[in-house]
Order: structure tokens, then C-alpha cells, then sequence
């Protein structure tokens, strides 16, 4: 089962007194929304497997049409440019 919300994951040891080493065994604090935490059940139902994850950041994708208008705006400029130099 996979989970996205969470981001905290602790295992609890209370085999023994917490003098004797019992209590927290792990502890695991992700930033929120950079992990994801996936849990199964395996091996009959004899296993509880937990596996951390940082999540895939998405690429920011500029749209094709935006790229456009930056480059004519770019060969204006130029074009400007070319021209001021010109009478250098």
C-alpha cells in the first residue's frame, strides 16, 4: 500500500523495558511531501515490510509556445541591436 502523506515512520521495540534498550528502534522524519512511505505484507503474512522513498520532483517543462515568443522577441532585439551598430 502505497501512502503519500506520510512522512514520519517509527518502529516501537516493546520486547524489552526501556531501561534495557526498549522503546523507539527507528525513527524516520521526511520532509513533507519529498517521501513516500509503501507498505506490504509478505512471506504468509509473517513480514511487514516498509519501504521509504523520496518522491521524483517533476521537471518544469516550459511550454513550446512560451519558447517561441521569448525567441522572436530575442531576434527583435537583435535585430535592434544590428541596427544601432550599424551606424557606428
Amino acid at each position: 500500500m502505497k501512502n503519500k502523506t506520510i512522512n514520519r515512520v517509527e518502529v516501537i521495540d516493546h520486547t524489552k523495558s526501556l531501561e534495557g534498550g526498549g522503546g523507539r528502534a527507528y525513527v524516520f522524519w521526511g520532509e513533507e511531501g519529498e517521501t513516500e512511505v509503501e507498505t506490504s505484507i509478505q512471506d504468509g503474512g509473517k513480514t511487514l515490510k516498509v519501504v521509504i522513498t523520496p518522491k521524483k520532483k517533476k521537471k518544469k517543462v516550459f511550454p513550446k509556445k512560451l519558447f517561441d515568443n521569448v525567441f522572436k522577441q530575442m531576434d527583435k532585439t537583435f535585430e535592434e541591436m544590428d541596427k544601432l551598430f550599424k551606424n557606428f
